[in-house]
């Protein structure tokens, strides 16, 4: 008697183990926590576009349809129609710890995303700002070439140098490195 106690226990436990484990995994049927988190992220991501207004190319498309027409596309993108995606959508929402293993997963590559365009602005504001360092250094050497060129002799009317030649021909080697501009 007490043996058998101890096996219907048993069994009890191992269904009840057995049945939280399928709890965390996820059917054949329902689209994998990967792929729906990558779709779910991507239609976060058009209607956000749709809500902008730029999608408002044709202004005589309701903004609703513009939004189903972009869920659309984004179903054909992974290769999914809607009856697959609203049977896994409604499987998510009845499984709290998927759901939120599914959005930590779309969190991660928002912040992903999000730290390679802060990386790129970056990087683009340093080749701005190399950019302006480069235009000002050659303005000032501009203004150093200009500064030391002839001088007309006012007597003789033809140019004297006012410095050694040696310096002359520094100052024409960094002619010969910048554009001609005329000197108003």
């Amino acid at each position: 008697m007490i043996k058998q106690i101890v096996n219907i226990i048993g069994i009890i436990s191992l269904c009840l183990l057995s049945a939280c484990n399928r709890q965390n995994s996820v059917p054949r049927n329902v689209i994998g926590i990967n792929k729906m988190s990558s779709i779910l992220l991507d239609m976060q991501m058009a209607e956000a576009y749709n809500n902008t207004g730029f999608a408002d190319t044709n202004r005589n498309i309701n903004p609703q349809h513009q939004l189903k027409v972009f869920y659309a596309q984004i179903l054909m993108l992974h290769h999914t129609d809607t009856a697959a995606f609203f049977k896994s959508y409604h499987f998510y929402e009845q499984h709290p710890d998927l759901i939120k293993k599914l959005y930590g997963i779309m969190l991660a590559s928002i912040n992903k995303k999000s730290a390679s365009l802060d990386s790129l602005n970056t990087a683009r504001e340093a080749i701005r700002s190399g950019e302006q360092l480069a235009q000002e250094r050659m303005e000032k050497i501009r203004k150093m070439v200009f500064r030391y060129q002839y001088v007309a002799d006012s007597l003789s009317q033809k140019p004297a140098r006012i410095f050694s030649p040696a310096h002359y021909e520094k100052v024409h080697a960094l002619q010969k490195l910048i554009p001609h501009q005329s000197v108003n």
